[in-house]
């Protein structure tokens, strides 16, 4: 089960960053058009992206880069985030995407479990966020998107997933006194809380969000620089919780 849910976040990051990629590179594209600058087509019209993972080999596919890192350690993001700027000169938007998933019930978890979730979801978000912010306080903007879940919103929580409505609930707390700590920086932060994806383990997927929703709703946050979303929650307009 760990090991199909991280295989699923994955997944689901690959295609956020691949949509939010191609649809600015579109949107910058057509600018560039406008204003007549030359080959507006090209690769370079477009953003560079980072993805962190800490089982993926470092290497890079045009701007779309791969860094290996795990982001439950403080030492595997202060590296990391340094190469990013070394890289690129600045991080203009970080999107927390990491997590585990864990259904068992309260006496059937481990301490062990439990850091793992928390360090993951909770943890690698705070450290994560709190590396950026210089950089981005520094460029007086910034955007990040925390990815939570609408289980942080349900009432009629199912039996098993305590430990991970734990861990949204707190993602979702997290989003919002940041929010607070970092607007009069010029930086936007915002709790991006998904209903059920359409991923390869749901039996029912064609009811659920699909990757490239949340990946055009992000490519949204992004461009609408002067709109500030406190939270947003997204699910399949099939879906009743």
């Amino acid at each position: 089960m760990e090991k199909s849910s991280r295989f699923c976040k994955y997944t689901l990051f690959r295609i956020i960053v691949n949509m939010v990629q191609e649809k600015i590179k579109n949107i910058l594209s057509s600018i560039l058009i406008e204003t007549k600058v030359e080959n507006p087509n090209s690769w370079e019209s477009g953003a560079s992206v980072v993805s962190i993972s800490r089982s993926r080999t470092t290497k890079r596919d045009g701007k779309l880069v791969y860094l290996r890192a795990d982001i439950s350690k403080g030492k595997d993001i202060e590296k990391a985030v340094s190469r990013i700027v070394k890289d690129f000169g600045k991080i203009d938007v970080l999107i927390n995407c990491a997590g585990v998933f864990s259904q068992r019930q309260i006496e059937d978890i481990s301490e062990e479990e439990y850091a793992t979730v928390m360090d993951t979801n909770v943890k690698g978000a705070f450290f994560m966020s709190a590396a950026v912010v210089p950089y981005m306080k520094n460029a007086k903007e910034g955007l990040i998107i925390n990815i939570g879940s609408k289980i942080s919103r349900n009432t009629m929580i199912t039996p098993g997933k305590v430990l991970y409505a734990t861990s949204k609930y707190a993602l979702e707390g997290f989003s919002l006194a940041l929010r607070n700590e970092l607007k009069s920086s010029g930086i936007r932060v915002t709790c991006l809380m998904l209903g059920t994806m359409n991923t390869f383990i749901s039996l029912r997927s064609k009811k659920f969000l699909t990757p490239e929703n949340v990946g055009f709703t992000i490519t949204m946050l992004i461009l609408l620089r002067n709109v500030d979303f406190e939270s947003i929650i997204m699910k399949s307009n099939k879906q009743f919780i």
